[in-house]
């Protein structure tokens, strides 16, 4: 699973991150984002420690995954209390969340882990990748390499996973259950599947992260190297939008508002229509 894709992302996140706790320890009320440009109207900040990642289930319920822990060697899960991020005490890659506020998260060997009744339990497989529609469907990328495009594509079927066509090192899933996906990086060839074809959508570019929530709003992350740093964009129906502000990753809620991890791990929620 330490596929040059994951290696460079993380490595990036890690960098990133690092240099956030540095910096917001020393600089508390930043308000500027990674390179010192000035934050858009369209974008609030929500206090807490530094993160890489968040993402929100319909009912609200906000887990994300905390900055690199070096002892650890990997990333700690948060649950948001509604005034601060607490820790559960475990680590791993990446957090997914359920439409009922169940969280998923894969762990630094690839394990697939769920909260069921205040406990931890494992499910079969392993991952790279995960996400969960807002109709409750589950889908992961495995880690096992198929190609040039990622690892194999998987869908829970409430005891096991059904392997669909195609290959991705990342996925992401719409109201409707159908999974969006993305090729290694720095490549990054972004699909979308309608019944049983994948649809390849323009423009290619170097996405780094990609969030879908409610009403279609589809957001995604793209490295620009005249800036060296990640640049967000949305998708408009037939192309993609750049959008004020910097952010290393990007998840959108029920409500389809966007919400961004930018390079000193500062969580921002995207506030305009």
């Amino acid at each position: 699973m330490r596929t040059r894709f994951r290696l460079i992302r993380s490595c990036r996140l890690f960098l990133s991150t690092a240099l956030a706790v540095v910096l917001l320890s020393s600089l508390p009320a930043l308000q500027a984002n990674a390179v010192g440009e000035r934050l858009p109207r369209c974008w609030e900040q929500l206090p807490g420690a530094a993160m890489m990642d968040v993402e929100i289930g319909a009912n609200g319920s906000m887990w994300g995954m905390g900055a690199y822990n070096e002892a650890a060697g990997a990333w700690p899960v948060y649950q948001w209390t509604g005034s601060a991020w607490a820790a559960t005490g475990r680590y791993g890659l990446q957090v997914a969340v359920s439409p009922a506020g169940q969280p998923w998260y894969i762990d630094l060997q690839g394990g697939i882990f769920r909260l069921v009744n205040g406990v931890w339990e494992q499910v079969p497989g392993a991952a790279t990748s995960i996400d969960i529609g807002a109709e409750g469907s589950v889908w992961v990328t495995g880690n096992v390499q198929l190609n040039g495009d990622g690892f194999g594509i998987y869908r829970w079927n409430g005891s096991g996973w059904d392997q669909i066509d195609g290959a991705a090192a990342m996925i992401n899933v719409d109201r409707f259950g159908q999974p969006w996906v993305a090729t290694f990086w720095p490549g990054s060839n972004i699909y979308r599947r309608f019944g049983n074809s994948w649809i390849m959508l323009p423009p290619n570019g170097a996405t780094v992260d990609m969030g879908i929530g409610g009403g279609d709003a589809v957001w995604r992350t793209v490295y620009t190297p005249a800036r060296g740093q990640d640049s967000l964009e949305r998708w408009n129906g037939s192309g993609w939008t750049r959008v004020e502000g910097l952010g290393s990753r990007v998840t959108v809620d029920h409500t389809g508002r966007a919400w961004h991890v930018n390079g000193f791990g500062q969580v921002f929620y995207w506030t305009c229509a």
